[in-house]
């Protein structure tokens, strides 16, 4: 595993900074969505209304896992990179490494999605 920080195409587009971030608007995300799914439960919320914790839940996922794999997909999708050391970017100019970024970025986003929504819909399911 390379060092945190070190661009990869595809793989690491983010040093420990841009991590710590994603990681803290990760979990507090995760637990935004979790607050808000007992509220709605607290308050009998039609089952059609539980769908709104998809957002936060994605959200979340999605920080989460951009911290795992020290990869923005936001990032990707710009063309950019963090500069080790600072809060500064850089644009990446090599045309194969930015469809490397962008691919990754879709998939990571696919699969975030996928579990976001496959949580929500057992949520929905729950009969509370």
């Amino acid at each position: 595993m390379e060092p945190a920080g070190r661009y990869q195409p595809g793989a690491c587009n983010i040093d420990g900074r841009e991590i710590a971030r994603r990681r803290a608007f990760g979990v507090a995300s995760v637990a935004g969505a979790i607050i808000l799914s007992a509220v709605l439960v607290a308050v009998d919320a039609p089952t059609l209304a539980r769908a709104i914790v998809v957002l936060p839940l994605f959200a979340g996922l999605v920080s989460l896992e951009e911290a795992r794999r020290r990869f923005c997909g936001l990032f990707a999708y710009l063309g950019i990179r963090s500069v080790v050391g600072s809060d500064s970017t850089e644009r990446v100019m090599d045309t194969t490494a930015t469809a490397a970024d962008r691919a990754a970025a879709r998939w990571l986003v696919a699969y975030c999605g996928a579990i976001a929504v496959a949580i929500t819909a057992g949520f929905m399911l729950l009969p509370l």
